[in-house]
């Protein structure tokens, strides 16, 4: 072989050689080092420039060397120190490796007694030793439906089955003759909010189907005026809104604090139904409760007479009979007029910028959307066992609704009402 010197560097702890004999790159590194008498020569050697260096040969023999390198300048690996140096011990860091197996493999869980969806632990991955919070977020889970396999994935997997709490609340009424099969946060105890809907947990029809795209449009396109303007009842919420202190530059921005719900008060209440008392007249439509006593929900009647002690009512089936004050309630009439929200809802309006625009959300009113609000909580038929016939929403047979000329009337086909309780919002 006749070595042939391709390059060389000024380097004081190594110099190379690089050969190049019979189509392979060949190099040779010589190591200095002044506590060894002898140099250490090693020689590597590569097919292409693509490929890594092989190990050929060295001059000491009491030296390890790698089988395979790769050589680089020594401006491209910059020399790092560790900045902080730390002594780890082993079984700390088998416990934190086992801590984040816990977290690493959470499960979303779905009962299908009771319908709560909680988030629990992996079957295979359970917590050494018992929690604090568990006593508050009991999370337990007695039977799966489908057990959580060991794959690993970016999002927590979804199970069903039931959970350890209403398998305990049904154990507690096993012998009760009247509760069996009955849990405290079941759909049979009135627990559940979608009682009546079609069970999503089973296998559903068609119909079902058809049934639950329906309910998921309403909630998903109502607007928050047209939910209120369906809505039952209206809960009085009043919001606080603290401003700065004593020697604090305002900034204009409110800060908010809380929510407080207000109650109502004796004294509103009694104006309200004094008023709706004495403005009662023959062919009314009100609400009759039962007599002290028995057990049932509100019939709808019509006062036939007035008497200064109380009402004769006729009843839907034509019996009629004499009721006192305090049996009479208000019919509601749905949709609500606009106006009618005026002291449960009030829309705060904020300037944009100095313009006499003004920055609102979505306050749009759509009597088409009113109209199948309704229909859909309102369809009879046989939804919830031992009940009968009945309205799909279990209370949303105790009102009137109006007819098609009177919402057509009273509500804009797509528009913002005008009666709503508008006020600026200033800052």
């Amino acid at each position: 072989m006749n070595p042939v010197e391709l390059a060389s560097h000024d380097d004081d702890n190594m110099d190379e050689l690089n050969i190049l004999t019979e189509g392979n790159e060949t190099i040779c590194i010589r190591y200095h080092d002044s506590r060894i008498a002898t140099q250490k020569d090693v020689t590597y050697t590569r097919r292409s420039p693509d490929s890594p260096w092989t190990f050929v040969k060295s001059m000491a023999a009491d030296v390890t060397l790698p089988m395979s390198v790769r050589i680089v300048p020594e401006d491209y690996v910059p020399l790092r120190h560790a900045k902080t140096r730390t002594r780890f011990r082993e079984h700390l860091l088998k416990q934190v490796h086992e801590c984040h197996k816990v977290l690493g493999n959470l499960v979303l869980f779905k009962c299908v007694v009771c319908k709560n969806r909680i988030v629990t632990f992996h079957p295979d991955h359970q917590p050494s030793e018992p929690l604090a919070m568990m006593k508050t977020y009991p999370n337990a889970v007695a039977e799966w439906q489908t057990s959580p396999n060991s794959e690993r994935t970016k999002q927590a997997p979804f199970h069903k089955g039931k959970c350890q709490r209403c398998l305990d609340q049904l154990a507690k009424v096993e012998k009760d003759a009247a509760l069996q099969g009955i849990a405290t946060f079941g759909a049979e105890n009135m627990m559940d909010l979608l009682w009546g809907l079609p069970d999503v947990d089973k296998l559903l029809t068609p119909d079902d189907s058809k049934l639950l795209a329906e309910l998921h449009y309403c909630f998903d396109n109502a607007t928050i005026v047209e939910e209120m303007l369906v809505a039952l009842l209206h809960m009085q919420v009043d919001i606080c809104y603290m401003r700065p202190g004593r020697r604090q530059q305002y900034t204009g921005l409110p800060s908010f604090r809380k929510n407080i719900i207000a109650f109502p008060q004796e004294l509103p209440e009694v104006k309200q139904l004094m008023n709706f008392w004495t403005s009662l007249s023959p062919n009314d439509i009100v609400n009759v409760e039962p007599a002290p006593g028995v057990l049932g929900h509100a019939n709808r009647a019509r006062i036939v007479g007035v008497r200064h002690d109380g009402f004769r009512v006729e009843y839907g089936n034509g019996a009629s009979e004499f009721v006192t004050v305090d049996r009479i309630r208000q019919r509601v009439q749905l949709p609500w007029r606009p106006e009618d929200l005026r002291e449960n809802f009030i829309v705060l309006r904020r300037r944009i910028g100095r313009t006499e625009q003004h920055l609102e959300k979505d306050l749009r009113v759509r009597r088409n959307m009113l109209k199948r609000i309704l229909v859909f909580l309102t369809q009879r038929g046989n939804w919830r066992p031992g009940h009968g016939e009945e309205t799909l929403h279990m209370y949303y047979d105790a009102f009137d609704m109006r007819d098609d000329h009177d919402i057509d009337v009273i509500f804009p086909e797509d528009a913002v009402p005008t009666q709503l309780n508008f006020q600026d919002l200033h800052e």
